[in-house]
């Protein structure tokens, strides 16, 4: 469950930060580095798409656009935002588990996407593993 957050995140911010013709291209400039090594910071993104808290104009891209890029797997973003993705699950799964487990129940409350990309997320490592 916890990956499956992490999954939400990174793939809301694949979406956000996608292509010109799909996502936003304001994320494509975005400094993830800055964003992850920030607790302060990655909270508020993490209230914003739990609607705990307000939004930043990437926080509110991310929570629109994360629906799509979960139900489509992502397809319209690019290695670059596959890559954000793949970074940002790979901290949350450490780093914030619980959260990872909430921003899943907002998005995947009937496991849908956990049961699709659950083999996807076993390959990032996990608090037990650290």
């Amino acid at each position: 469950m916890r990956t499956f957050v992490l999954a939400c995140l990174l793939a809301c911010l694949l979406a956000a930060a996608e292509s010109q013709d799909k996502y936003p291209s304001q994320f494509d400039n975005l400094n993830l580095d800055e964003i992850l090594g920030n607790n302060r910071t990655l909270d508020s993104y993490i209230k914003c798409l739990l609607g705990k808290g307000g939004c930043t104009p990437p926080g509110k891209a991310l929570k629109d656009n994360l629906p799509d890029a979960l139900a489509t797997g992502c397809a319209d973003c690019s290695d670059s935002h596959r890559s954000m993705v793949k970074k940002v699950l790979a901290l949350m799964k450490v780093k914030k588990p619980a959260e990872m487990k909430q921003v899943m129940d907002v998005y995947d409350p009937n496991g849908e996407y956990r049961a699709k990309y659950g083999e996807y997320l076993e390959r990032f490592p996990d608090e037990r593993s650290s």
